[in-house]
């Protein structure tokens, strides 16, 4: 945007005196306003013709304007914001400068980093006016000034428009290189600083999932609160187990007592409720017995022991006798063998719910850990995939 400057004179002055006897002299005064008046306005005439004379002859002098977006909000800008515990502020609108800051990015702009090449290329554009084209010339009738917020007005004046509109540009364009460069410096150290977080966070993850997996094997399981459900299901199914057996057991030995009773007492006087009375042979040996005892005092009434009648009857009497006591015997270890094996079974269903009791206990205090681990891994997974994400977005 192209102005010109207009230019203004000034005023001026005229005299009232007084007479000789120290009073004023009204007619005086009255006979030099009108004498005067001629010559103000004579005077005043010269004045005018003489300023629009010298703004006629005097050249123009030409005033370009820019603005600077101080805080652009930029591709940049966007990849840089909400970067974790960095640079990247988590609004991306940029906030308004303070007036500190506004004072520190004008005098940026006016340095010799920025202006100094702007003059080297205009002193080559306009050779033989490089005494009038230097740093100090430049940065007189440069004028920056902030107008709204995070905007800064560029102004500059010459009586050459050509050099004005050139200058401008030049100004322009170094005001675009030095954002560029200063963007890309804000790019690079999130860059640096997205790789220095990434390599840890991906050692974070990798132990917390050598954690789990060591947790894992320990426990033999993949999740602790399914784990804990299969345990209590086994400990729900043994402790059945064992009283089922106890059952079994108390009735076994019971029977295995009224065993021990019934053999104490003499084959002829066991009751019919013996447990051998389950056993066919034992007891079609035991009628035989008792039908050759009745023989023998049914004989002895008619004959002497000495009689063959009877010798004979307790000789079928003396072997039938081993294979009784043979079976009673075989009976009995039967049964204290079942007893055993029982008490085998119900000692290591005990120690079974025993151990699955001690590993629920521990149980719990795995899931806690297994929790915080899990916990912790999920914070540095998405911590990890927030850097990654951002370096891609930053690399782009």
């Amino acid at each position: 945007m192209l102005k010109s400057d207009r230019y203004n004179q000034t005023p001026l002055s005229s005299h009232i005196t007084e007479s000789d006897e120290g009073g004023l002299n009204i007619g005086q005064v009255g006979a030099a306003i009108r004498r005067r008046c001629l010559l103000i306005a004579g005077v005043t005439g010269v004045v005018a013709v003489a300023a629009v004379y010298r703004a006629k002859q005097e050249p123009p002098t030409y005033i370009g304007t820019f603005e600077v977006l101080t805080k652009p909000v930029t591709g940049e800008s966007k990849a840089i914001a909400n970067i974790p515990q960095t640079l990247g502020s988590q609004d991306v609108v940029a906030p308004p400068e303070s007036i500190k800051e506004l004072q520190t990015t004008i005098k940026v702009l006016e340095s010799q980093q920025i202006l100094n090449p702007v003059v080297k290329i205009l002193q080559a554009k306009y050779p033989g006016k490089e005494k009038d084209l230097n740093y100090d010339a430049i940065l007189k009738n440069l004028s920056i000034t902030a107008t709204q917020l995070n905007i800064l007005e560029v102004q500059y004046a010459n009586r050459d428009k050509k050099l004005v509109q050139d200058v401008l540009k030049e100004v322009a364009d170094a005001y675009l290189k030095y954002s560029l460069a200063e963007r890309r410096g804000d790019v690079e150290l999130a860059i640096s600083f997205v790789n220095q977080q990434i390599q840890p966070l991906k050692k974070r993850v990798e132990n917390k999932q050598e954690e789990l997996r060591i947790l894992r094997q320990k426990y033999d399981f993949l999740e602790p609160a399914q784990k804990n459900q299969e345990v209590s299901s086994q400990i729900a199914t043994l402790t059945q187990q064992r009283v089922e057996n106890r059952v079994e057991l108390e009735q076994m030995t019971a029977k295995y007592e009224g065993l021990l009773q019934e053999l104490a007492q003499a084959p002829g006087e066991r009751g019919s409720n013996s447990i051998l009375t389950e056993n066919v042979r034992y007891q079609k040996t035991l009628d035989q017995l008792q039908l050759v005892d009745f023989e023998i005092k049914k004989q002895s009434a008619v004959f002497t022991n000495e009689a063959p009648q009877i010798k004979n009857l307790y000789e079928n009497k003396a072997s039938l006798l081993p294979f009784i006591q043979a079976e009673e015997e075989r009976v009995k270890k039967d049964f204290y063998s079942r007893i055993q094996e029982l008490q085998a079974r119900d000692n290591s269903l005990l120690l079974k719910i025993e151990q699955f009791t001690k590993y629920l206990r521990n149980l719990a205090l795995v899931n806690r850990d297994y929790d915080n681990i899990q916990r912790e891994l999920k914070i540095a997974t998405e911590a990890l995939n927030q850097f990654t994400t951002k370096q891609q977005a930053l690399e782009i």
